[in-house]
């Protein structure tokens, strides 16, 4: 509650009669009141800026915090990043991976089909070549004849009887010495061959 002052009367008509008429105006109270006024002012200011300091480093330390705050989460968030980084190109490292093995088992499958088709056609000359030798054993007076195409520059054997194995390496040799008679030679040797080997 606040103080109230009531202001003194005074009786001006004593004052005159005064030998030396004088009025107190009490000056004392008024400077005291005034330095407890400014004393009170001066505490108040102080207080309020002690305040306003605590505040501004309690919002500093918070300000500093939250910049902190901000800063861990850019640097997670970062990492992250490297992180997501790393997995994508470990993922497409694993891709390309996958697909090298994808294709060098394709390109096994292939080869084991080359090798199968070879298998096969090899099995059925082996078995060609069986016939043959048992046609050459019941009949050994049967003869043996070729047709030659010679009306192009590179000669090419049309059909062969009995199926003589080395005929196309003799055809090669016959292409690149163009010896007609050579070849013929050849041919008949390697009949001769053949039998011999077929009956003993």
């Amino acid at each position: 509650m606040a103080l109230t002052h009531r202001v003194p009367q005074i009786d001006l008509a004593s004052v005159l009669l005064q030998s030396h008429p004088s009025i107190d105006l009490r000056v004392q109270n008024y400077e005291n009141s005034t330095r407890n006024f400014l004393k009170a002012l001066t505490t108040y200011k102080n207080r309020a800026i002690t305040t306003i300091s605590e505040r501004r480093k309690h919002q500093a330390a918070e300000r500093k915090k939250v910049l902190e705050r901000i800063q861990a989460v850019e640097k997670e968030t970062n990492q992250c990043k490297l992180k997501e980084i790393d997995l994508v190109a470990q993922l497409e490292r694993e891709k390309e991976d996958r697909k090298d093995a994808e294709l060098l088992v394709a390109s096994f499958k292939r080869q084991l089909a080359t090798i199968r088709d070879k298998y096969t056609t090899v099995d059925a000359e082996i078995e060609q070549y069986r016939v043959l030798t048992l046609n050459l054993r019941r009949d050994r007076q049967r003869e043996a004849s070729f047709v030659i195409d010679i009306s192009f520059q590179t000669y090419k054997v049309i059909t062969s009887s009995p199926n003589l194995p080395s005929m196309t390496i003799l055809v090669n040799n016959l292409n690149d010495t163009r010896d007609i008679y050579a070849f013929i030679r050849d041919v008949r040797t390697a009949y001769s061959t053949l039998l011999d080997a077929t009956l003993s």
